[in-house]
């Protein structure tokens, strides 16, 4: 499949505090193997949105810090740290978080006239490539517009303290790092083992695969990592999503969603219901071999982190997420839709789930099957593709 037009280069950054969480095998109960990255969000450092390549930013906010490998366009109205400003601070910056860490340049040129994107809670922007960008401080606070432009001039990225003109341009993240980890750790997830039953809303286990649109309800097991494997059809068949146990620290949910039918995949978000952002640090939607991901405008407010890393989403919702979204890149709202918002609530929970137990039996006289070139073929993504559930 061909990636949007979006896509740009990636800006070389040098590696600041964004540390791999290798996904690692450990024995659970039993001796069965654990696949077990078991802080797979790590490498985002606790920022709100935190994408690969390139952003187009219209509408309308996120309530947390945004990171973009890429190049950043300005849409129209958007707000950045409106809650909290993160906890990632550059060496140099005293207490100052940075709240917008592009990896690239701004592209004013494609960017809209007009448009503004505000930092909020006193945070500082960094620019990996400052080309074609002026940092402007008087009367302050600092304004980044296009070189030759004025401190009141649109499209602008303004924030509400004076940053230090000499710390804007800067590479702080090594974005290729962090991808490199999301995908180890999204295709290690996606081998767990389903552990969670179905249930219609007489308490009925539901027959699978879902076949029809159907109101499905969920019980999760206390002390244990959950882990429901969906196929993308079956969860767009999914009309309403209720919890009759929430997710929690000790009962994290992992939603392992199977695109590989269509990794072009069309998500209108079902109703969640017993659940709101208080739950959505402890649920995380696996989309492991998903290259584009669209929330159209009927999709509901999606609870929980979307943990995406080969897919482009376009969020053409109203309706808010509320974690972390972990994508290769992002548009969010257009010219006639409303991205809407996205909530601060870093993924936090401890996931340790097993993978399945191998039937294959030896047989003592059998050879291993083997590549042209004399050596067993590795698998497109470098791990075993996810069981179809």
């Amino acid at each position: 499949m061909r990636k949007p037009a979006f896509r740009g280069m990636i800006a070389a950054s040098v590696s600041v505090g964004a540390s791999a969480v290798a996904a690692v095998v450990m024995l659970g109960p039993g001796g069965l193997a654990m696949a077990s990255p078991t802080s797979p969000t790590a490498s985002a450092l606790n920022f709100n949105v935190f994408v690969e390549h390139n952003a187009n930013l219209t509408s309308t906010l996120s309530a947390g810090p945004v990171a973009v490998g890429g190049d950043l366009t300005l849409g129209g109205t958007f707000q950045v740290a409106t809650s909290s400003p993160g906890t990632f601070v550059a060496p140099g910056d005293g207490t100052f978080p940075s709240a917008l860490v592009v990896g690239g340049q701004i592209d004013f040129p494609a960017s809209t006239a007009g448009a503004i994107l505000s930092v909020q809670n006193n945070a500082y922007a960094k620019l990996g490539n400052g080309m074609g960008a002026q940092v402007i401080n008087v009367p302050g606070p600092t304004h980044i517009v296009a070189t030759g432009g004025m401190y009141g001039d649109t499209p602008r990225v303004e924030l509400t303290v004076t940053q230090p003109a000499t710390t804007v341009v800067q590479s702080v993240i090594d974005f290729t790092t962090a991808f490199n980890d999301f995908r180890s750790s999204s295709s290690a997830l996606a081998t767990c083992t389903n552990n969670v039953t179905l249930a219609d809303v007489n308490g009925r286990p539901l027959t699978r695969p879902i076949l029809v649109p159907t109101e499905v309800h969920v019980t999760l097991t206390p002390n244990t990592t959950n882990v429901l494997n969906l196929t993308g059809a079956e969860l767009n068949n999914i009309t309403s999503l209720t919890f009759e146990t929430p997710p929690s620290s000790t009962q994290p949910l992992l939603i392992n969603v199977d695109t590989s039918a269509d990794n072009t995949y069309d998500w209108t978000v079902p109703d969640m219901s017993s659940i709101g952002i208080a739950q959505a640090p402890f649920l995380l939607w696996n989309f492991p071999t998903a290259s584009s991901i669209t929330l159209p405008a009927a999709a509901a407010t999606l609870e929980g982190t979307l943990y995406a890393p080969r897919a482009d989403l376009v969020d053409l919702s109203p309706n808010d997420i509320e974690g972390q979204v972990i994508t290769e890149s992002i548009v969010m709202g257009g010219l006639d839709a409303d991205g809407g918002e996205v909530h601060y609530a870093p993924f936090t929970a401890m996931l340790n789930c097993v993978a399945p137990t191998s039937t294959t039996t030896a047989t003592p006289t059998a050879r291993p099957s083997k590549s042209p070139y004399g050596r067993p073929a590795p698998s497109h993504w470098g791990h075993p593709r996810p069981p179809r559930p």
